[in-house]
């Protein structure tokens, strides 16, 4: 017991990746259904005296019709992506600890220059203090790439813009009666790669947040929270004289509402803002909002929802960020015992902020996953995406336009051992 103590606290205080403080402030207990579902989704591996190591590899191969997304020379290719993964976490009565290892390898048949190799190492535990506080951390590094529909970059003809990330993230909660307080700290460094003639280090930069919850539970049924969020983002340097730097904050009040085995909903609104370092940026204040949706309206059926608003950073000339208002939308119906259909709706709205661009991205995906035993299992999608900008009166590069769409046939097999 000593020994998995020691081992707990350890983690919690590793340098870290992936747990913002949004993410781990707004984070809730899963419900009873989907909590079974991760169980029976585990079985499969090796179990040692504390730890449960399952191994995964998916084999995932694509079609995409516009690769480069663009309006003007669409490029059609093949896209094969090899995905091992290892899991490891621990079935102890206290405290927990979970490792995730991985890999994303893609090539293209016809364009090898887009071939990219995707890696990362994550970690993250719980420390239970007693029953009412409880420590947590997350930690990791990430090797990543962007997708050419990225619209946070400007993307080089030599290749994808390739990254690195590393990030931590603290916290704790503590319950005093039917009222739980949440605290959470939060670091991330992103560090972008120069492609060919591409320089990226304007980018580079450190993203500090803290947020605080406050909880209270009404009745079985019902919870409401308080929350404020804080963030502090430090560029490496200032590109063309333009300084990037600048603090905000969010802060918003919010209901969760349990419908039993029907599952769950959570609605939240408030207001976010963010003040930059530059004189020529005017600092954002806007509408905050969210709402998430988990429902089972009927045997074999589940709908899920997420609607939501952030401000994201850009280095689009004369913009600050973009305001992106996203809706994702998804139906699943189990078909039978092993089989299940689903499909699914996404709509972003990117409002840059200093600039009079405007874009409307809509995706709708259609697929079937089929369970051919309890360890391997084969997906299959068709997919449609659509981006329309205004820019075509905005952009300085005669031509260049950021509208497009694309569509994306995909198959892939997944094994677990």
């Amino acid at each position: 017991d000593v020994y998995k103590r020691q081992l707990s606290l350890c983690l919690i205080l590793l340098p870290v990746a992936g747990l913002s403080a949004a993410h781990a402030a707004e984070s809730e207990e899963m419900t009873s259904t989907e909590t079974a579902t991760d169980q029976q989704q585990a079985e499969p591996g090796y179990d040692t005296g504390d730890f449960h190591i399952q191994p995964e590899i998916q084999l995932t191969t694509y079609y995409d019709d516009n690769i480069y997304a663009t309006d003007r020379v669409e490029v059609s290719d093949y896209i094969a992506i090899l995905s091992p993964v290892l899991k490891i976490h621990s079935h102890w009565d206290k405290h927990s600890l979970k490792f995730e290892t991985g890999a994303n390898i893609g090539r293209y048949l016809d364009n090898p220059t887009e071939n990219y190799d995707d890696y990362w190492l994550e970690a993250s535990g719980t420390y239970e203090i007693s029953s009412d506080t409880i420590l947590f951390g997350d930690a990791g590094y990430y090797r990543k790439h962007e997708a050419r529909d990225n619209k946070d970059s400007i993307q080089s003809d030599d290749g994808p813009t390739t990254y690195d990330v590393q990030s931590l993230g603290l916290g704790g909660r503590h319950r005093v009666g039917d009222t739980v307080i949440r605290l959470v700290l939060g670091y991330e460094k992103l560090d972008f790669d120069n492609i060919g003639i591409l320089n990226n280090d304007d980018r580079d930069r450190t993203q500090n947040a803290a947020g605080l919850r406050v909880t209270r539970e009404i009745n079985n049924q019902t919870r409401v929270y308080v929350q404020g969020l804080f963030n502090k983002r430090d560029y490496d340097l200032v590109t063309n004289g333009v300084n990037r730097d600048s603090s905000g904050y969010s802060a918003v009040a919010g209901l969760i509402r349990s419908l039993g085995k029907k599952g769950r909903v959570e609605g939240y609104a408030g207001v976010l803002s963010q003040d930059y370092d530059d004189a020529s940026f005017e600092t954002v204040t806007a509408a905050d909002f969210g709402l998430k949706l988990h429902w089972y309206p009927a045997e074999s059926w589940k709908v899920t929802g997420n609607l939501n608003r952030s401000l994201r950073e850009t280095t689009d000339q004369g913009a600050s960020g973009y305001l992106l208002t996203k809706l994702d939308l998804q139906v699943e119906k189990a078909i039978s015992s092993k089989v299940k259909g689903y499909a699914a709706y996404t709509y972003g709205y990117y409002d840059y902020q200093g600039i009079a661009r405007k874009d409307d991205y809509n995706a709708l995906t259609i697929g079937a996953n089929y369970q051919l035993s309890r360890d391997l299992l084969i997906s299959g999608s068709y997919s449609y995406h659509d981006n329309n900008s205004n820019d075509e009166v905005l952009n300085p590069v005669p031509g260049l336009s950021y509208d497009y769409s694309k569509n994306l046939f995909l198959l892939s097999l997944k094994a677990r051992f």
